[in-house]
C-alpha cells in the first residue's frame, strides 16, 4: 500500500516539484524519499483502521502531506516555506488545467452539480447545504480532516497551506464562475462557507 502510494505521490500535481526544491536545496534525492517512505509507512499504519470516506482523503493526500513536510523540517529550517511553494505550485497546475476545461460549456454548467456535496456526511467531511440550484451552490464545512490531521501529528502551520490551494486552484476556473469564501475553519474560523455561481452568458 505505501509503495503504490508513493507512487500516486510522484504523478500527484501537489508534489511535481518536489524532486526540483530537493535539488535545489542540496537534499539528496534518494536518501530524502526513503525517510519520507518511512514516515509514510507509519503513519498509514495507524490509520487502518479509519473508515473508507475518511481514507480516501486522509491516505492520498493528508499523510503524504504530512510525511513530506516532516521530512522537510528534519533537513532544513526552511521547510514551511519550502512546502508552501510545492503545495501551491501543484495547486497552480491543477488551476491551469481547470481553466483548460472550463472552455468546454458543458463542463461549465456541470460544476454546480459536481461540486456541492452530494450527502451532509462523508466520513472525512461534515457539510451543511445551504442552498443549491442550477446556478449557484452554497454550502458549509463544519468538520475538515486536514484541520484535524495537521492538529494532531503537531504541524497546524501547514493548514493554511491547504485553504490557500483551493483560493488558486478555484478562483479563476473562468469569468463566469464566481467563486466565493469568506471563513475556513483553517484560519481559525467556525466552519468554511463556500459559495460559486455561474452567470449567464
Amino acid at each position: 500500500m505505501t509503495e503504490e502510494l508513493m507512487e500516486g505521490l510522484k504523478r500527484n500535481p501537489h508534489f511535481r516539484t518536489l524532486p526540483d526544491i530537493l535539488s535545489r536545496e542540496n537534499m539528496d534525492y534518494g536518501t530524502f524519499m526513503f525517510a519520507l517512505q518511512d514516515k509514510l509507512s507509519s503513519l498509514l499504519s495507524e490509520h487502518a483502521d479509519d473508515n473508507d470516506g475518511l481514507k480516501e482523503e486522509s491516505h492520498h493526500y493528508i499523510l503524504p502531506a504530512i510525511a513530506v513536510y516532516r521530512t522537510l523540517q528534519e533537513n532544513t529550517a526552511n521547510a514551511l516555506p519550502l512546502f508552501r511553494e510545492m503545495w501551491l505550485e501543484g495547486a497552480k497546475m491543477g488551476a491551469a488545467y481547470l481553466q483548460q476545461k472550463a472552455k468546454d460549456e458543458l463542463f461549465l454548467r456541470n460544476w454546480i452539480p459536481s461540486v456541492t456535496p452530494k450527502r451532509t456526511e462523508t466520513g472525512a467531511f461534515l457539510f451543511r447545504i445551504d442552498h443549491v440550484n442550477e446556478h449557484e451552490t452554497e454550502y458549509h464545512v463544519l468538520r475538515c480532516p486536514y484541520v484535524q490531521f495537521c492538529r494532531e501529528y503537531g504541524c497546524p502551520e501547514i493548514i493554511t497551506v491547504f485553504c490557500d490551494s483551493d483560493d488558486v486552484s478555484f478562483g479563476s476556473i473562468h469569468p463566469r464562475l464566481k467563486w466565493c469564501r469568506t471563513k475556513t475553519i483553517g484560519r481559525g474560523d467556525e466552519l468554511c462557507d463556500f459559495k460559486y455561481t455561474l452567470e449567464d452568458l
